[in-house]
């Protein structure tokens, strides 16, 4: 079965909610894209998003809902950029909220695409 948008942004909700949110929540610590207590790489990146595996071309973001909800993650002043530059669990689950809003105006067929 071919993913939609919406399978994948919930995909995405749900990764950044148990790969991230929550081991900050338990007082993990992020350094350079590592997780201090194990040394493994956060997957925080396009490879692990759901919406970047099914969306992201050669354009970039240019029809990912999220982009179109709140920015491009490229943005300097992005959602994802915050998170990236202080990776905690505020900004990480800023970028929840964010795909949360995103899941709600795709659903409602509020992006323009």
């Amino acid at each position: 079965m071919k993913r939609t948008n919406l399978q994948a942004i919930r995909e995405s909700i749900r990764h950044w909610m148990l790969d991230i949110v929550r081991p900050l929540k338990a007082d993990n610590i992020i350094y350079s894209s590592i997780w201090a207590s194990s040394g493994e790489s956060v997957k925080c990146f396009n490879t692990d998003c759901a919406m970047c595996i099914l969306l992201f071309t050669a354009n970039w973001c240019t029809c990912c809902p999220l982009s179109i909800t709140v920015g491009e993650c490229a943005a300097e002043k992005s959602i994802y950029r915050k998170f990236r530059s202080k990776p905690n669990k505020e900004t990480a689950t800023d970028m929840v909220r964010a795909l949360v809003c995103t899941y709600w105006a795709e659903k409602n067929g509020e992006n323009d695409y």
